[in-house]
């Protein structure tokens, strides 16, 4: 299975055509389809797990890095911005409290973000894997409890780029390395089946994970976002941050 970013299908192409209608630089290009995926597409898991596809991920609505990094740089490459994806590999910290016992991710971490090209620079971006309900919510009660990481989040992340810098919500700094850095590609299918990739699912763990861990953990995700939890303050930041006032 393929899941090249430097080829988008017909679907992704039409998509970025119409995210990007008006823009006229590789920037603000690059923006709208960042925006777009952090907007769109919830943080969060699929039955598809690493291999879920641009077009899969679009159709789910939710993702976690793997598969949002292969949707955000397909849609840059459909949009003529040139783009990459860096692998690593991170500590399960920035995934605590997701999943409910006895289940949970493994010790070590397959993390993907994207490295975008603009301005001669390479830019390192994962700030669109968060949206900004679960930014809003998450931050306040990580920094309540001391914790630097956890529901998918970094305390000190990034969800708003402007396109000059770096942007990154989950990898934020290289001393969150647990593992080897595995280097840039176009095609992270081939890693993500490798021995290399330290959360590949084997058949009876593919199993057990779309069965007893993909809709606990979503739901648990899912009720940290609503907005009736949040209070005054924090429903206030995640409607700026969302783009639903001015």
């Amino acid at each position: 299975m393929s899941l090249r970013v430097d080829n988008p299908s017909p679907a992704i192409r039409a998509l970025a055509k119409r995210l990007v209608a008006g823009a006229t630089t590789p920037e603000t290009r690059a923006l709208a389809c960042f925006r777009f995926v952090r907007d769109e597409i919830h943080f969060g898991f699929t039955p598809c797990f690493d291999l879920a596809n641009a077009e899969q991920t679009l159709a789910f609505r939710r993702g976690h890095c793997n598969p949002q990094a292969v949707l955000f740089a397909s849609l840059l490459h459909a949009a003529g911005v040139e783009a990459r994806l860096h692998l690593v590999t991170i500590s399960n910290e920035i995934l605590a409290g997701i999943f409910p016992p006895p289940g949970g991710p493994p010790a070590r971490l397959a993390h993907t973000f994207t490295e975008v090209r603009l301005a001669g620079e390479w830019r390192r971006v994962d700030g669109y894997i968060v949206d900004p309900l679960l930014h809003a919510r998450a931050v306040p009660r990580l920094r309540a409890e001391g914790r630097r990481l956890g529901w998918g989040v970094h305390v000190n992340g990034c969800i708003d780029w402007d396109g000059r810098s770096d942007c990154m919500v989950q990898f934020v700094d290289d001393e969150m390395l647990a593992g080897p850095d595995h280097g840039t590609t176009v095609d992270p299918a081939p890693f993500f089946a490798s021995t290399a990739n330290p959360q590949r699912l084997r058949i009876v763990s593919r199993l057990l994970y779309r069965t007893f861990a993909v809709a606990p953990a979503n739901r648990t995700l899912d009720g940290i976002r609503r907005l009736d939890t949040l209070s005054a303050t924090e429903t206030e930041v995640a409607r700026v941050v969302a783009g639903t006032i001015r």
